[in-house]
């Protein structure tokens, strides 16, 4: 929602993220590059194929996405968890990798543990 006349947000908002998903996480044994002494925070984001609410298919998604498993790690687990209840991490829209309709990033996550910035990796110092 939004003030008619300063149009300031409040309240809690909710995007349009596909109701029929998952997101889950386990720690595994080993760190990420450049966060040395900490295991990993391995998270699992599930979309199966559907339709949205104007009745449009779209294909399902799959994805992991690493953290370190430290404070930063752990507040930023906490803060994806949020966005994924309030159907903001994920929109719907045309994937730049396939071409075809699904579930897309809104939120930047780390989808491999190395590689640095170019390949969505670590190390990254600015990730925090």
């Amino acid at each position: 929602p939004e003030c008619p006349t300063c149009k300031q947000r409040f309240g809690v908002i909710f995007g349009a993220q596909p109701k029929e998903g998952s997101l889950s996480w386990v720690v595994e044994a080993g760190s990420l590059p450049g966060h040395s002494g900490c295991d990993t925070i391995v998270l699992t984001v599930r979309f199966p194929p559907g339709v949205d609410e104007q009745g449009i298919q779209y294909g399902g998604r799959q994805e992991r996405a690493y953290l370190p498993d430290d404070n930063c790690g752990r507040t930023l687990l906490a803060l994806l968890q949020s966005a994924f209840r309030r159907r903001v991490m994920f929109g719907l829209g045309i994937s730049m990798k396939l071409g075809i309709r699904r579930p897309t990033f809104n939120v930047h996550l780390k989808t491999s543990r190395s590689g640095g910035v170019t390949r969505h990796g670590f190390p990254d110092k600015d990730y925090f």
